[in-house]
């Protein structure tokens, strides 16, 4: 029964696709840059994803403009933007009001400086909001709460405070 079992787990792990392993190129909302996300080669000790941004839409190589490894929970759900930022939202929820929800990550020389926003400092939330659920896409941040907010990816790339600096991979 133990080898049954372990079989036929295998066969549906096989048949279920992974959201991490996918690669796929996504454009900024204006088209100049591109993302493309792939599962990294040191996977092996955790969850680790590839990010390469591209100048224009459709992510050729010959345009590679920077890369940098990250953690699966920051590339997840992450957007590229005009300005060839990575957004990054956490989670689609947060509990508390002092966590960091949103990060982002910007080339400068040999490394990348990250910024991380916490959920109290996105411009337009009501206090009383509780645990609101977020979603990101190319443009905007969208927040459901009463009333829903919605906030710019262009703004999003100006705010919060620098945390750390990462290495770059550079082409």
């Amino acid at each position: 029964m133990g080898a049954r079992h372990a079989a036929l787990l295998l066969a549906v792990g096989l048949m279920v696709p992974s959201t991490v392993a996918r690669a796929e190129c996504r454009d900024s909302a204006g088209g100049t840059f591109s993302l493309d996300v792939r599962l990294s080669p040191m996977s092996g000790i955790g969850c680790f994803t590839a990010v390469t941004v591209f100048e224009g839409s459709s992510c050729r190589p010959e345009r590679e403009r920077w890369a940098i490894t990250l953690g699966c929970n920051e590339s997840r759900r992450m957007v590229v933007s005009d300005r060839g930022r990575l957004v990054s939202l956490l989670a689609p929820r947060a509990s508390r009001r002092n966590w960091e929800i949103v990060r982002v990550f910007e080339a400068t020389g040999r490394q990348a400086v990250v910024r991380s926003i916490r959920l109290d400092e996105l411009p337009g939330l009501p206090e009383r909001a509780r645990r609101p659920r977020m979603s990101l896409d190319a443009s905007v941040l969208r927040i459901e709460t009463d009333p829903p907010v919605t906030v710019p990816v262009t703004v999003l790339e100006s705010l919060g405070r620098e945390r750390a600096r990462r290495p770059l991979h550079r082409p």
